[in-house]
């Protein structure tokens, strides 16, 4: 009984033996599958905020084109500045009409006209018919 009782303890001895080295082993398993597990969440962090990056990125350049598009609605609407800066048809005598078209012809777009210029046209024209 007694060698019963040795050889009992020996292969409980060599069962914690191999139970204290399973434990090691388990736990340095553990311990890697946990880094890893820490260095792949810190990559899907990283993932993560550059999406937001991005997807802030596509959202302002939404607006833009959403911006662009409305600025380019707003021309497409309106006549071009040089129409824009045009006189307004006035009823004069033939030979002023003639006169003012061609100034506004042959003058840049920009050329500021006296108020003043087509009763003067008016005038002097008047006089030369008389």
């Amino acid at each position: 009984m007694r060698s019963q009782l040795a050889t009992v303890q020996t292969e409980n001895e060599a069962l914690k033996q191999a139970a204290t080295e399973n434990t090691r082993y388990y736990a340095g398993v553990m311990n890697e599958a946990g880094a890893k597990i820490g260095r792949i969440e810190k990559e899907l962090e990283e993932a993560r905020s550059q999406l937001t990056a991005a997807n802030q990125k596509i959202s302002d350049r939404d607006t833009e084109i959403e911006q662009l598009k409305s600025k380019i609605q707003n021309l497409q609407s309106k006549p071009p500045e040089a129409e824009q800066q045009l006189a307004p048809a006035i009823d004069l005598p033939e030979q002023v009409g003639e006169i003012v078209n061609f100034l506004k012809q042959s003058l840049p777009p920009d050329t500021k006209w006296p108020k003043r210029i087509i009763p003067e046209l008016r005038k002097f024209l008047e006089a030369k018919e008389d």
